[in-house]
């Protein structure tokens, strides 16, 4: 079972949504899971119309949240992603343009309090993927070299046929594949 859900997110937005007038749009924008993203733990959608291959107006309109966040033990850890990708639709709604990781973006980041600006994780950050992922996984594929594991919920390439990959950190190519549930 998840830990946080989607009342968690809205309220986390809502609260940013309230301090200013011109954040009120961010109210209307969809919010919702995407248990497609892998390797990202959130995204903002935004819509541009572009004219002569010139952005001439960007609007917000959807923020994604991976499932991984949804079990995240620690809150301020969850809300730290929502700000990011609120920071990302605040940034590219003020500017009009996509601010991606920018200075424009890092300065909306500070006004709303968010601490993680970057496009990577902390290490405090990866600590609690890497807890989620172990709890959640389904395989486990181990170098039998080096003993560095991957976790999956899914049978991907590596689970199915692990002898056709290599290990990125020693060049092995031998794996054993644990099922864990």
């Amino acid at each position: 079972m998840n830990k946080w859900n989607m009342d968690d997110i809205k309220a986390i937005v809502s609260e940013v949504a309230s301090r200013k007038k011109e954040y009120e749009f961010l109210n209307n924008m969809e919010l919702k899971y995407n248990y497609r993203l892998r390797n990202a733990l959130g995204r903002c959608k935004c819509k541009g119309i572009v004219v002569n291959k010139k952005v001439e107006s960007i609007t917000p309109y959807c923020i994604e949240i991976s499932k991984t966040v949804l079990n995240f033990e620690s809150y301020d850890m969850m809300k730290q992603i929502v700000l990011h990708e609120v920071a990302h639709a605040l940034a590219d709604m003020k500017h009009q343009d996509d601010c991606q990781h920018d200075y424009r973006f890092k300065e909306m980041c500070k006004e709303i309090g968010c601490t993680s600006s970057g496009t990577y994780a902390t290490e405090e950050e990866r600590q609690e993927i890497r807890q989620v992922k172990e709890k959640t996984a389904k395989y486990k594929v181990s170098c039998t070299n080096c003993n560095h594991g991957w976790y999956y919920k899914t049978k991907t390439k590596a689970v199915k046929n692990p002898s056709s990959c290599y290990c990125p950190y020693c060049g092995h190519d031998d794996f054993h594949v644990t099922t864990l549930r």
